[in-house]
């Protein structure tokens, strides 16, 4: 039988969190004056922008903009990227490996539909994908699993013949309240004691292969 791959985009399939959060501070501060420091960012991994607004509100006491924030973010955030689009380690040779065994391939991530086929665009992965599924598709963000159900549903696999790859805490509990297996791809952000709710632990793509996908997913 078939099995199904998702992963998330953001800190997963592109490693864009250096370049996202220079982005991100550099708007906060010519509006707002302030910034979010470097250890204060594990706690917005995985969390849609309206989480990171209210957590700036809570801990910052300042209501920020969303519609003055996303813009220039995501502008800023590509030019950032555009100047070395560069994969991780092992994706595409991966990626090629499981299009090629006939795996059902999607993207689950917590934004918006242009920003993610901008970003996938960017990095040549859009072709390798049957759908993505967004912010746009579901009603419920990370760790609610709508998100990975919904990519299954349209991947016409059942969740129990999914494998999720995350980095963040929110995605890898979404993963398994979905009932897939979750693959964490380990960072400077996600805590070891997140990690270890994963099925699987990597610390990059080349550490796995079809087959040992296949065995993950009992096939």
């Amino acid at each position: 039988m078939a099995f199904g791959v998702i992963f998330d985009m953001d800190g997963t399939l592109v490693d864009n969190m250096p370049p996202a959060w220079r982005a991100i501070n550099r708007a906060l501060r010519e509006k707002y004056g302030f910034e979010v420091p470097p250890e204060e960012v594990k706690h917005y991994a995985g969390t849609p922008f309206s989480a990171k607004v209210g957590r700036w509100k809570k801990v910052y006491g300042v209501d920020v903009d969303l519609d003055y924030l996303l813009p220039l973010y995501e502008k800023w955030e590509h030019e950032e990227m555009a100047k070395n689009p560069k994969n991780p380690k092992g994706l595409i040779s991966l990626l090629e490996e499981l299009k090629t065994r006939g795996v059902a391939l999607g993207v689950a991530t917590s934004t918006n539909p242009m920003r993610a086929k901008r970003t996938l665009d960017l990095f040549k992965l859009s072709s390798y994908f049957q759908c993505v599924v967004t912010m746009a598709d579901i009603s419920h963000p990370k760790p609610n699993p709508e998100m990975f159900l919904t990519a299954a549903q349209k991947m016409g696999i059942d969740p129990k013949h999914c494998i999720v790859f995350e980095d963040a805490p929110s995605g890898i509990q979404a993963g398994k309240n979905a009932g897939m297996k979750v693959v964490a791809l380990r960072n400077q952000y996600l805590p070891k004691e997140e990690a270890d709710k994963a099925d699987v632990q990597i610390d990059s793509f080349e550490d796995l292969s079809y087959e040992k996908l296949k065995r993950l997913v009992g096939k």
